[in-house]
């Protein structure tokens, strides 16, 4: 009994509890990579979207959008990984957003993640960027926020009912209605995966780009804001989304459990193990013997 029970005991293994890894992916301005690690099957993904572009400093109405979810992998396949950027003057930003115009700012990029290839069809989730805003003759421009399911809308101060911009994305659609210097001619829509633009459309004053997202926000021009584009989360389990939760460029962390390799204690060979025994035997026999002497006293 004592020989099976000793044994039991060396042969256990000792079990190492699994450990949560992150690996951020920041701002580059190309497409990154993230290949899924042996005996990993599922991951927790969280995006934001970059801040749509501004032509003052400080401005801080038109932020990005968050997503987060989590998404069944492979071990050894690849997660491509996009990050938004902010652009700098009139340029979109990296990842789908829409160019500005003469005195304005581009569109923020969108920020997301793709499974089973690198086209926009591959992304499993967005978190969306916010459209170009700023300010002209002592008014605030607002560019509309980074979705959320839908992206916010643009305008010029002081609400879009009086002076309205582009409109922000939807789940099905980009955002339509910017406006340009004539009122009969609108700023270009935004697109799957593309924030519109006021370039080329007579916009006049300052042109301002829709931001990227699973659909873009409209571009608008007559210093009005550019619309916000949408994030997604359809294709994640426990998906969520915020509104206008990122200022800056954009930025993805891809987080898993890496469970360690049961540490196995070395067992012994059937020979240490009798002459464990018979050590053991000895022991009882002469604390027997002790006994007896001591009761016979």
């Amino acid at each position: 009994m004592r020989r099976k029970t000793l044994a039991l005991l060396l042969a256990v293994a000792v079990h190492i509890p699994a450990f949560a890894a992150t690996v951020t992916y920041t701002y580059t301005g190309a497409a990154q990579s993230f290949v899924v690690p042996a005996g990993v099957t599922s991951v927790t993904i969280e995006a934001w979207g970059a801040q749509g572009g501004i032509n003052t400093a400080g401005i801080t109405n038109n932020l990005g959008g968050y997503a987060t979810g989590a998404l069944p992998v492979t071990p050894g396949s690849t997660l491509y990984v996009y990050v938004g950027g902010q652009p700098v003057g009139v340029a979109g930003g990296f990842n789908g957003g829409g160019a500005g115009d003469t005195g304005g700012a581009g569109g923020g990029g969108a920020s997301d993640v793709r499974q089973g290839g690198s086209a926009l069809a591959d992304r499993v989730l967005v978190a969306a960027g916010g459209g170009g805003g700023g300010f002209w003759s002592g008014l605030d421009v607002v560019g509309g926020v980074g979705g959320g399911l839908t992206g916010g809308d643009g305008y010029r101060a002081p609400d879009y009912a009086t002076n309205p911009g582009g409109r922000g994305a939807t789940q099905t659609a980009g955002g339509a209605d910017g406006t340009c210097i004539s009122f009969n001619v609108t700023a270009l829509a935004g697109s799957l995966g593309q924030g519109g633009t006021p370039l080329g459309q007579n916009c006049g004053c300052q042109g301002y780009g829709g931001g990227g997202g699973l659909y873009g926000g409209a571009g608008s021009g007559n210093c009005r804001g550019g619309g916000g584009g949408s994030s997604s989360v359809s294709l994640v389990t426990g998906g969520s989304t915020q509104a206008g939760a990122r200022a800056g460029n954009g930025e993805v962390r891809i987080t898993y459990d890496l469970a360690a390799a049961p540490v196995a204690v070395p067992t012994l060979n059937q020979w240490a193990l009798l002459m464990i025994g018979v050590v053991l035997a000895g022991i009882s026999v002469l604390r027997l013997r002790r006994q007896r002497r001591g009761g016979g006293r």
